[in-house]
């Protein structure tokens, strides 16, 4: 620690501060500066030493010319009074918050008044409770357990209480530290020792008790805005938590709807197939008794068998995949994969939302994602950091007082001889701090920048996300409609192909393949169904619908 005097040599490293250049910063996070801006810690470093210097502070008195009253005059106490309440008047007047004040980006310039694929969407407000949409009572049902007992949100529930907790805790800092004491020595002087003490002084004379009370306080003069920056940096962490909780809300609810629609997906395709398992059984059963008669050769009968098993080899990799979407399920909503089954006891069919899509525009899209909200208050928080790490570059002046009373034995303690006070300023200023307050500041600044790119790749990428997803459910749901023209056609051709075979007019040859290619648009049908409404949920996913409206920083 170090004291500041009038006309003195700089301390070593302010030097190391004021030849430090900080490079011009085109990210929003700097466009706004105070008069304590990084490129001024030199002239207000300096500015420090041409402040005439304060009285030289007293040393300390004995407790015995504390307590002597005709010792400190009434005059002197004011006088040393009312200098105190200069120089905090003083102090208070010459307050500034140094480094970079925060200007939001704005993201409206990253976006065009359209998405590119939006032909068969809605352009209205997207729905809150989107997957209502389904019109699924299942589906609600597990998405309202997901969010009272998903690990995951519980986890970014508590992360945000704690975010909330630094918070003020960095506003208490505005308070003064207060410290009450109370003790009572008791005493036992050395006669040996001390020459004072007589030889045949009754007993008792060398022992006595020292009874005290006193209460101490100090209160950090936030002269560089040291305290404001911390509470800023809180305040925008605190944000980003909140955003962050609402963006884990959407993931939740879409990896619930994504997790439930595959099991009923797969469902879907595993009952297509075990239909045709039974159709090509009938089929192999058909073929083996023409071959008998002679109507058919061993090659039908073998072609039928291949086809029969190929089917059946299909049902293990479908049930494999219809529990690993159930587990995943469970662990989404807080269950067991003992207690999932009770959610899917019933066969219901795949659902899907027939009706558009509602997406809104991209500037609203950019405003309501809350992963986006998220890193523009990290980069609040940093861009604070700033000014914080500038700040500590300063001295810290805080205004101390302590009162109370002292006295040997308990009857002189409530006198007035018992009073003892202090009060007055103090300085501290660490000279290796000085030096290493370039690099901290440069620290800041780094991680300031990286907030800024951090926060524009998420709102680059929230733009691919979103035009990747609407794209590709709008493909999904044509190759959907198209199996859907192309399975109708191919029931149609294997009944005439059948129909052909009985009278005589085709061979059985043309029979298998015609059901084999029925076969085959049943289960990409299936499938296509299941990847459209897969589709539907990630539109949802990257327009981040479903999130509670970011809080402002004055609502917190």
């Amino acid at each position: 620690m170090m004291a500041v005097s009038p006309g003195s040599t700089p301390p070593p490293g302010l030097s190391s501060i004021s030849s430090y250049r900080f490079p011009a910063q085109d990210a929003p996070s700097t466009t706004a500066s105070s008069p304590g801006s990084p490129g001024d810690i030199e002239h207000a470093l300096r500015g420090l030493w041409k402040v005439p210097a304060l009285p030289p502070p007293q040393g300390f008195q004995t407790a015995t010319a504390l307590n002597d009253a005709d010792s400190l005059p009434v005059q002197k106490h004011h006088r040393r009074i009312c200098l105190g309440a200069l120089i905090c008047a003083g102090l208070l007047s010459s307050c500034t918050t140094v480094g970079p004040d925060y200007t939001a980006p704005d993201s409206d310039r990253y976006v065009s008044t359209d998405f590119a694929k939006a032909a068969p969407y809605d352009d209205a407000a997207p729905l809150s409770d989107w997957w209502t949409a389904f019109e699924d009572p299942v589906l609600e049902s597990l998405i309202k357990r997901g969010f009272e007992e998903n690990r995951t949100l519980a986890a970014a529930t508590a992360n945000l209480r704690l975010a909330r907790a630094d918070l003020g805790l960095a506003q208490r800092a505005r308070l003064p530290d207060d410290t009450l004491e109370a003790s009572y020595l008791e005493t036992r002087q050395s006669s040996a020792a001390f020459t004072g003490i007589a030889d045949d002084a009754p007993p008792g004379t060398e022992t006595f008790g020292i009874p005290s009370l006193s209460v101490a306080a100090g209160w950090e003069v936030d002269l560089f805005g040291r305290v404001d920056r911390l509470i800023e940096a809180a305040d925008a962490r605190a944000g980003a938590a909140e955003a962050a909780l609402a963006d884990m809300q959407i993931v939740i609810a879409t990896d619930i709807a994504a997790a439930y629609l595959s099991v009923r997906g797969l469902r879907d395709q595993r009952d297509v197939a075990r239909r045709n398992v039974e159709n090509l059984r009938e089929t192999s059963d058909l073929v083996r008794d023409l071959r008998d008669v002679g109507r058919v050769s061993d090659l039908e009968l073998d072609q039928a068998h291949a086809e029969l098993a190929l089917t059946e080899a299909f049902l293990p990799a479908l049930n494999a995949s219809i529990t690993d979407a159930e587990n995943r399920l469970a662990v989404l909503i807080g269950a067991t994969p003992q207690e999932i089954g009770a959610y899917l006891a019933d066969d219901s069919p795949l659902a899907m939302i027939k009706a558009p899509i509602a997406i809104g525009d991209p500037a609203a899209l950019l405003r309501r994602r809350p992963d986006i909200a998220e890193r523009e208050r990290l980069l609040a928080a940093a861009t604070a950091g700033i000014g914080l790490n500038i700040a500590e570059a300063f001295p810290r002046i805080s205004l101390l007082g302590e009162a109370g009373v002292r006295s040997v034995g308990i009857d002189d303690l409530l006198s007035e001889r018992a009073l003892n006070f202090a009060a007055g300023p103090q300085l501290a200023w660490s000279v290796t701090g000085l030096i290493r307050a370039g690099d901290r500041v440069r620290a800041a600044r780094a991680s300031a920048d990286a907030a800024f790119a951090m926060y524009e790749q998420t709102v680059l990428q929230a733009l691919a996300e979103t035009e990747t997803a609407l794209e590709r459910q709008s493909q999904l749901q044509a190759r959907s409609t198209r199996l859907e023209e192309a399975h109708a056609a191919a029931t149609s051709a294997a009944a005439l192909a059948t129909f052909r075979f009985e009278t005589g007019t085709a061979d059985f040859l043309n029979v298998l393949d015609a059901e084999r290619v029925e076969l085959d648009t049943a289960n990409q049908l299936a499938a296509a169904r299941s990847e459209v409404a897969l589709a539907q949920v990630a539109v949802f996913r990257v327009l981040r619908a479903g999130a509670p409206s970011p809080v402002a920083p004055s609502d917190r």
